[in-house]
């Protein structure tokens, strides 16, 4: 939940001022800003009896007492108070232990429960004064009730002041028969501080603060802030409060139109080129240098000279200087020819143009300003069986492979280019070869040679370099072996058993377990069940899916029509015995007619024991 509005309101209740949140108008749950510590050393109740005198447990009123009294314990602060009332409201606080025990609870029992301390918070400014209650209690009902006094064993009253953070008090309560110790001490929760509990200071280091706080809650400021909250960054000392701001501990970051360590060096205007300034975006000119932007060089034209042929350099302030040209030259820096009468020679007639005067040529001359006259072939020579060809500058000769230079006269050696990247090259006139080193081949030596290309691995083998023996190496595929894969390891690889069956194989052997219905080397060959049933008195074998049956001669039933059957006068005087029940070649058999003629003779016995017994 975020908080948007909180206030913080001091209550008065019993006396003691509480802290309370309100938060957007709602009351919000009263905070814990401290504790109350109590810790239970030790309780020896000598006799087993209450503080009236009567034993805890069994048919005794009066000591001896014979049975271990059920102790808890109970724990109420309250305001400075003198006359405690048997059962107190306990405004500051209340707890409850469980039993803990018989009549007598040593140190170190208690502290194998491990249940102590007791904590009480308290969410009000602690007021220094208080009134602590420890009631010993016999838990008679089995309900820790405290409304009956008459369960009392003990009641220790200590009255106090203190203020945290304390130390642990030690505290003995002797009475005639029970002696109890018990420590207690106050303490202020976490970011709580003061002798009240009442000053808050919570540590951070975010936008909000960046500071610890000291054991009264004062804020101590971490290395390099200030402020109340040290919200506020320490700058260098060096940096210019006006021109720079410092966001994190001693640093110094300029605000715009300033630069340098400390903030205290303006930038000129990004188009300056040759000056400074005194404040930002200035640009005030060196000297030597004019201009908006210092980028005009007073002195370029003694500097550079930049015009040739003769010009004179004259100072520009838009554009550095100016060139004035002498008669027959043109251009920025007068480097452009202008026609004149001696410009074409030979005769060349001079034409201006945009990119500056042209010469055309009279016949028998070429170049630029036809200063070269035209060759023919009967004027040159062209060695090494170089050919003589002409075109518009005159005679060229052209060379044979081996050949180059203006006249054939240069001998080409294809092995100065360096073409062996690997190997030596071997001129061979007008083309070489090269002689390739260990591990290299190609025209040019340079690829590498693979020792696995000239080595085959079959059936999917594949070839690599053996680490230690740099040898080529088949790794094979599975089923396959041999230094090149090409030896089945499970003849079952090729050998496919047909219709459902299971191959069983090594090396060397394989054998196909059939499913039912089919045999042969590869189960492909599917069986007839009737070749191993013999029908017998002329029955015939019929195959079913899964199954045989013989049909029988009209005469003859059973299984396999081994069980001559009746005539056809005594199949008559027995209806139960027609072509269907034949048909199903279980009915006609001799045992269906024995079981017949056996029920006609039970049914004759029973009727003659049924007439006896009513004559009798």
């Amino acid at each position: 939940m975020v908080l948007s509005a909180v206030n913080v309101n001091l209550v008065v209740c019993c006396g003691v001022y509480m802290v309370v949140y309100v938060v957007d108008g709602a009351l919000c749950d009263v905070l814990s800003i401290g504790m109350f510590q109590v810790s239970i050393m030790a309780i020896y109740n000598y006799r087993g009896q209450k503080d009236n005198g009567r034993c805890c447990d069994g048919s005794q009123d009066r000591p001896p007492c014979t049975m271990e009294c059920r102790t808890f314990f109970s724990i109420c602060i309250l305001h400075y108070i003198t006359d405690v009332p048997d059962t107190p409201s306990c405004p500051f606080g209340h707890t409850l232990t469980p039993v803990l025990g018989g009549n007598s609870i040593n140190e170190t029992a208690l502290a194998v429960l491990n249940y102590f301390p007791l904590k009480i918070p308290f969410s009000y400014a602690w007021p220094g004064s208080f009134t602590l209650v420890i009631d010993v209690v016999h838990d008679a009902f089995h309900n820790r009730t405290l409304t009956d006094p008459t369960q009392r064993i003990l009641r220790s009253v200590v009255i106090d002041s203190l203020y945290p953070p304390t130390v642990w008090k030690r505290e003995t309560m002797v009475s005639e028969s029970v002696d109890l110790f018990f420590n207690y001490r106050i303490l202020c929760d976490e970011n709580y501080y003061g002798p009240e509990c009442n000053v808050i200071c919570r540590p951070r280091n975010d936008n909000l603060g960046h500071y610890l706080c000291d054991e009264n809650g004062t804020k101590i400021c971490l290395p390099g802030w200030e402020g109340e909250h040290c919200q506020r960054a320490l700058c260098l000392d060096t940096c210019n409060k006006t021109n720079g701001i410092c966001e994190e501990p001693f640093t110094c970051r300029c605000i715009m139109g300033w630069t340098g360590e400390s903030c205290d060096q303006c930038l000129t205007h990004s188009k300056c080129m040759n000056g400074y300034c005194l404040q930002p975006s200035q640009c005030i000119c060196l000297g030597g240098w004019r201009g908006e932007y210092c980028n005009i060089d007073t002195n370029y034209c003694m500097k550079t000279q930049p015009c040739l042929n003769g010009g004179t350099c004259i100072f520009d302030l838009k554009l550095n200087y100016t060139c004035v040209c002498p008669l027959n030259f043109t251009g920025v820096h007068c480097d452009a020819h202008l026609c004149h009468n001696e410009f074409c020679e030979n005769g060349g007639h001079c034409q201006d143009e945009d990119h500056g005067p042209t010469c055309t040529c009279s016949a028998g001359y070429h170049g630029s300003r036809c200063e070269h006259p035209v060759p023919t072939c009967d004027e040159i020579e062209c060695k090494n069986n170089g050919t003589c060809m002409m075109n518009e500058f005159g005679a060229t000769c052209d060379c044979e492979a081996s050949f180059e230079g203006k006249r054939c006269e240069m001998f080409i050696n294809p092995c100065d280019s360096l073409p062996c990247k690997n190997g030596k090259c071997l001129n061979k006139g007008s083309t070489y070869t090269c002689s390739c080193e260990e591990g290299y081949k190609g025209d040019n030596c340079d690829r590498t040679v693979d020792l696995c290309d000239d080595y085959p691995c079959f059936n999917g083998g594949t070839c690599f370099l053996d680490s230690s023996s740099k040898l080529p190496v088949c790794a094979c595929a599975d089923h396959y072996t041999g230094h090149d894969c090409q030896i089945i390891n499970n003849l079952c690889v090729n050998d496919r058993c047909q219709n459902g069956g299971s191959c069983k194989g090594t090396q060397s052997y394989f054998k196909c377990v059939c499913t039912d219905g089919y045999s042969g080397i590869h189960c492909e060959q599917k069986q007839d069940l009737c070749q191993n049933v013999m029908c017998k008195n002329g029955g015939i074998c019929k195959h079913f899916e899964n199954s045989t049956k013989c049909v029988c001669d009209p005469d003859y039933g059973g299984r396999l029509c081994e069980v001559p059957l009746l005539q056809s006068d005594q199949s008559a005087t027995h209806p139960t015995l027609g072509d269907r029940d034949r048909d199903m070649g279980y009915v006609n058999s001799g045992l269906a007619l024995r079981y017949t003629n056996f029920s006609t003779m039970v049914v004759t016995l029973v009727m003659i024991y049924f007439c006896i017994s009513v004559k009798l």
